[in-house]
């Protein structure tokens, strides 16, 4: 068994929820919850009104080329991990690098 879990940024409570097979891979089931949440918003504050800004926060599971087209579709913000592998160049760069911005809480 799996779910995917939309929350509210401030107060982190819960907005919705959707509750998969385990076996059904996330590839297959993002555009799917991706749908059913967007669904709940347009009736939340209608198919014209705007909605409020997402971000998409997911593990390396959901990393692939129709997932990100989504993503630039729904015009979401989005924080992903990646495998360690693929990014050796940046892995190696120290954290005290002056590439680096010290994280900044919105709000």
């Amino acid at each position: 068994m799996s779910y995917a879990l939309f929350c509210q940024a401030e107060t982190q409570g819960p907005l919705y929820y959707e509750v998969y097979e385990g076996n059904r891979h996330d590839t297959k089931q993002f555009p799917v919850m991706s749908e059913h949440f967007q669904q709940v918003l347009t009736d939340a504050f209608g198919a014209t009104a705007h909605v409020p800004q997402r971000t998409r926060i997911f593990d390396k599971g959901k990393n692939s080329k129709d997932h990100f087209g989504l993503i630039d579709i729904l015009k979401l913000h989005y924080v992903g991990s990646i495998k360690l592998s693929e990014v050796k160049a940046l892995a190696a760069i120290s954290h005290q690098h002056g590439h680096w911005t010290a994280w900044k809480t919105l709000g």
